[in-house]
């Protein structure tokens, strides 16, 4: 066809590579209209730190789109993707029981699976919010109830990195960080 380009997705290198809007079928001024709106409805920061990405290439780039953030609750995922891999090496299933590695649940949690811990039904309770590593009652039996806690992924972080035979951050680097490109900036708490 005479006149259009190609849209060919690519994965970015060490850099997103630019490209105008138009050389992705994609209408400048709408896409403008599509910014100013999300600015309207966006908090404090706005959209300074977005970034439009159309078939690998991008279109628009707020002026601090390259600022790190803590990631809070996306952390989840990313231990969900690490327990994947852990499961696709055989190293464990989502029915392992967590006090299989951490013998310390063994009392209160003794059925305690992976699952349970994926899907916010583990029931998961510490004596001290600021040490997750020290079980408490449950809170009910697992499987039973959903609730949204920190507590039972940190235990799952430490199943896992007993598991894994090595720190999660090392794992995580060495199995999807490196291989996709994530920068150094990526840092992992305790």
């Amino acid at each position: 066809m005479v006149g259009k380009t190609e849209n060919k997705t690519v994965f970015p290198g060490k850099i997103w590579e630019p490209a105008a809007p138009e050389s992705q079928q994609v209408n400048p001024d709408g896409l403008t209209d599509a910014m100013n709106h999300l600015k309207s409805l966006a908090g404090a920061d706005g959209i300074s730190q977005t970034m439009v990405i159309c078939h690998g290439r991008m279109i628009w780039r707020g002026e601090l789109a390259d600022s790190s953030h803590n990631i809070f609750s996306c952390t989840k995922s990313i231990l969900s993707m690490t327990t994947g891999l852990l499961v696709d090496d055989g190293k464990i299933s989502l029915e392992t029981r967590l006090c299989d590695f951490v013998p310390a649940l063994t009392p209160f949690y003794p059925d305690t699976t992976v699952r349970h811990c994926l899907s916010l039904t583990n029931g998961y309770d510490a004596v001290d919010a600021a040490d997750p590593f020290m079980p408490a009652s449950p809170l009910f039996a697992p499987g039973t109830a959903f609730h949204y806690a920190n507590a039972g992924f940190d235990m799952l972080a430490l199943a896992l990195t007993k598991a894994a035979g090595e720190p999660l951050d090392t794992f995580f680097k060495r199995r999807i960080a490196d291989p996709i490109g994530i920068d150094s900036r990526w840092m992992w708490g305790d």
